[in-house]
Parts: structure tokens; sequence; C-alpha cells
């Protein structure tokens, strides 16, 4: 199985941090994504929903997005 998801302009806050998705998707069925910063806590959550769900669910929030269950995000430092 082969699936690129698509990635927009926003930011993707997780862990109360601001990332890019740059691409995200599986290939051969093998899940994968890229962030920007690097976040490996972040790629491993994105490959376990893409796994699971073959999609990524997110909320879209005021100039970002997150996963659902983590709205609102609020940034620190």
């Amino acid at each position: 199985m082969n699936l690129k998801i698509a990635t927009g302009d926003h930011w993707f806050r997780f862990q109360s941090r601001e990332f890019k998705i740059i691409e995200a998707g599986i290939s051969s069925n093998q899940a994968y994504a890229t962030t920007e910063p690097h976040s490996q806590d972040l790629v491993n959550e994105l490959c376990i929903r893409i796994n699971r769900d073959k999609k990524i669910s997110v909320y879209l929030g005021d100039n970002y997005v997150c996963f659902p269950e983590d709205y609102p995000q609020i940034l620190v430092g």
C-alpha cells in the first residue's frame, strides 16, 4: 500500500512546541513522516496513527493544527 498524506502550511503544535510536517504517508506498507524541526516523538506518533487509521485526523485551531484531543494547544517559552 502506498499513501501520500497532504500537508499544509499551518504550524502543527505538539507537546507545546510548533513543527512543520514536511511529508507523511505510507510507502511499501511502511508509515513515514518528516518534521521540521525534527521531533522523534512526533514522528513516532504520526506513524502510529497513520498505521492504525490510514490517515491523520487533526483539529484546525487559530492558525495552527494539532491532534483533536490536544486542543487547545498552548505554547511554552
